[in-house]
């Protein structure tokens, strides 16, 4: 027993090493081998114990039994351990492979990210780049109904990053790159659409709609991860993933629908009381997204990784100031811009964060005894 303990000894040397590169089948050898060796002591073990009970045998004889019983029953403790330390040391390496795992889902999703939107625009544009016709009024028809049917999934699934994340949810990222791996899409095939198509006009003024997507998702891809404080918390794969897909499909819709009516983009769009207001709405949203964020990260600014009941500004009324704002943000940007794309966003971001904002406001009532009891959800006085 003494050199297999040694044997398990250099065993666990080499998986410390080794990691995801160790050879299990070995471990599970010695596993099988050491969970058969109680089925032959047990029983013998058994038979000393009647053998020691009878009145028949001499002294000397027990006396020999019972040194015999003694050490099968050291034996049997010995196995037991070994074969704790099998288990044990199977554990750590499933831990191993699935780190390693993470590892590979980590790279794969940032050399997708980096050249899954470039191949994304040259399907939808060809390899030439050149101008399409409107994206046919079906396919924004649909992503309305895809964002009817989220709105209802969401109030019975909650999305799993955040203060909601889940292990059960698969492979995780780090939160900053999760954030920026799954919102530089949207930032990417806007400004290249820009790049391509807008950056030469002079004659109208179709450059303030990508103006003020690139500045929200520079905000949110760029600055906002690298200012939220490190938390032990991760990002499962799968949302990152899901909202890869999203951006992608809401990028390049609302590109397609800005360059392919271009032309209304004139003067006198500029000055229409609609697009002053909703050009009025889009900032004051994008302000009050920025304001509250800034607010959400200061509580951590003693460096705490905690949650705490957010005060003040809109904090007062509602549970989700922050997600307020983007409504608000994306509702501006329908009413500017005027078409099916804008309007599909801005119904999209309602459907997403409506049943986010409940989540969460359902999470700090329970979480926090002295929660304000009149704040709602997320629209003031009324949700």
């Amino acid at each position: 027993m003494d050199d297999v303990r040694s044997y398990l000894m250099h065993l666990e040397q080499q998986l410390d090493t080794l990691l995801h590169r160790f050879d299990i089948e070995t471990l599970r050898d010695v596993h099988s081998e050491l969970g058969q060796l109680p089925r032959v002591i047990k029983p013998t073990r058994d038979v000393l114990k009647s053998l020691l009970a009878s009145r028949d045998l001499p002294d000397t004889t027990k006396a020999y039994l019972r040194d015999v019983h003694d050490h099968l029953n050291h034996i049997l403790d010995e196995i037991e351990w070994q074969f704790q330390m099998c288990k044990s040391m199977t554990e750590e390496y499933r831990d191993a492979k699935a780190t390693q795992t993470n590892y590979v889902v980590y790279v794969l999703t940032i050399v997708t990210t980096v050249f899954l939107p470039a191949q994304f625009l040259t399907g939808v544009y060809g390899m030439n780049f050149g101008i399409s016709t409107m994206v046919g009024d079906w396919v924004a028809y649909l992503w309305l109904v895809v964002a009817a049917a989220t709105f209802c999934l969401l109030h019975f699934v909650t999305a799993p990053f955040g203060r909601h994340t889940s292990s059960a949810w698969g492979p995780t990222l780090n939160n900053r790159l999760g954030w920026f791996v799954m919102e530089v899409p949207s930032l990417v095939i806007m400004a290249r659409a820009w790049w391509l198509f807008v950056s030469d006009r002079e004659s109208n003024f179709v450059w303030l709609p990508f103006a003020l997507w690139t500045a929200h998702y520079w905000n949110r891809a760029v600055v906002f991860p690298l200012r939220i404080k490190s938390t032990p918390k991760r990002m499962p794969v799968v949302v990152v993933a899901a909202a890869i897909g999203f951006n992608l499909v809401n990028a390049t819709l609302n590109a397609t629908y800005l360059l392919s009516t271009e032309a209304m983009y004139s003067s006198a769009w500029l000055h229409h009381p609609r697009t002053l207001t909703g050009l009025a709405l889009f900032l004051i949203g994008m302000s009050i997204n920025v304001t509250t964020d800034n607010h959400l990260i200061s509580l951590r600014s003693n460096g705490s990784t905690g949650y705490s009941i957010p005060r003040g500004f809109l904090f007062e009324y509602v549970t989700c100031a922050n997600l307020l704002g983007e409504c608000i943000e994306w509702t501006g940007f329908a009413i500017a811009t005027w078409n099916l794309a804008g309007l599909s966003f801005m119904i999209w971001t309602w459907a997403n964060l409506v049943p986010r904002a409940a989540s969460h406001h359902a999470w700090c009532v329970n979480e926090f005894k002295d929660y304000p009891k009149n704040r709602r959800r997320i629209i003031p006085f009324v949700y």
